[in-house]
């Protein structure tokens, strides 16, 4: 779909990990310094994913497994756009709990 001013139309993607990984090989085994969720604005799911890869946490191998793109992998996470649809509740939340 293209805007008005030829741009094309971006929707929000809700990125989430999947609940039952495979096992032995979960990116989120380590809680600490991943993502665990996040809200992206991109204009496909394949755009959606690669941004959240590039801005995830140490689920995506930091110093652990550079080979590691659960966030691409749908193995791994899930993406769903948001509309008007999606049900009632917190979509996005900022806690630190320090």
């Amino acid at each position: 779909m293209k805007t008005a001013k030829n741009k094309t139309a971006r929707k929000l993607w809700l990125l989430l990990p999947v609940e039952k990984r495979p096992e032995g090989r979960d990116p989120w085994a380590s809680p600490w310094e991943c993502v665990n969720g996040m809200v992206v604005c991109a204009a496909s799911e394949a755009a959606a994913r690669s941004i959240a890869q590039k801005h995830g946490g140490y689920e995506n191998g930091i110093g652990v497994d550079p080979s590691k793109s659960p966030w691409l992998n749908p193995a791994f996470s899930t993406c769903a756009e948001l509309t008007a649809e999606h049900p009632e509740g917190i979509v996005a939340i900022d806690y630190s709990g320090s």
